[in-house]
C-alpha cells in the first residue's frame, strides 16, 4: 500500500488515510468561496499548507525534498499563466502547491490534468448554452476538488 495516497497494490484506496479525508473536505469548503466570492483565504491555504507539511514529516511519508519537488508543478504552472496572460487565480495556483506538498508531484499533476479536462468541458458546455461569455471567468478551485477525488481514487 502506498504511503502517501492510500492505494492498495491494485491502484484502489484500500483504507483513505485522514489526511486524504481532510485534503477532500477543506478543498471542498474552498470551492464553495471560490463559487461564492471567487477567491479564497490565504490563511486558510496557509493552514492547510503547515498542516501538510507537519503531517508528512511527523508520518515520514515525504521528506522535505519530496514536497519542495512536490510544489514545482505548481510553480511552472504560475510560469505559464504569467508568460501566457492566462486567466488562473493565485490562490488556485496556491492551492495547487499546498496539494503538491501534500501528496507530491505525481497526484498534483494528475489532479490538474483531470480539474483541466472537466473544467474545459463545463466551459464548452457553458458558452454552448449561452450561459457565460468568452471573456468570462469561472472558479477553478470546484474542478480541482473533482481532480483531487479522481486522483485519490484511481
Amino acid at each position: 500500500m502506498s504511503e502517501r495516497t492510500g492505494k492498495g497494490d491494485n491502484g484502489k484506496i484500500g483504507f483513505m488515510r485522514l489526511p486524504a479525508i481532510i485534503l477532500i473536505c477543506a478543498v471542498a469548503v474552498l470551492a464553495f468561496a471560490d463559487i461564492k466570492k471567487k477567491s479564497v483565504s490565504l490563511l486558510s491555504l496557509i493552514g492547510l499548507l503547515a498542516f501538510s507539511v507537519i503531517w508528512n514529516l511527523v508520518s515520514n511519508d515525504m521528506n522535505i525534498i519530496m514536497m519542495v519537488i512536490g510544489a514545482i508543478p505548481a510553480g511552472l504552472l504560475f510560469l505559464i499563466v504569467r508568460l501566457g496572460r492566462l486567466k488562473i487565480g493565485t490562490g488556485d495556483i496556491l492551492l495547487a502547491a499546498v496539494l503538491g506538498v501534500a501528496l507530491g508531484a505525481d497526484t498534483v499533476c494528475v489532479t490538474l490534468l483531470v480539474a483541466s479536462l472537466i473544467c474545459a468541458v463545463v466551459s464548452i458546455m457553458l458558452l454552448a448554452a449561452k450561459k457565460i461569455k468568452r471573456d468570462q471567468t469561472i472558479p477553478f478551485i470546484p474542478f480541482m476538488g473533482a481532480g483531487l477525488a479522481v486522483s485519490l481514487f484511481l
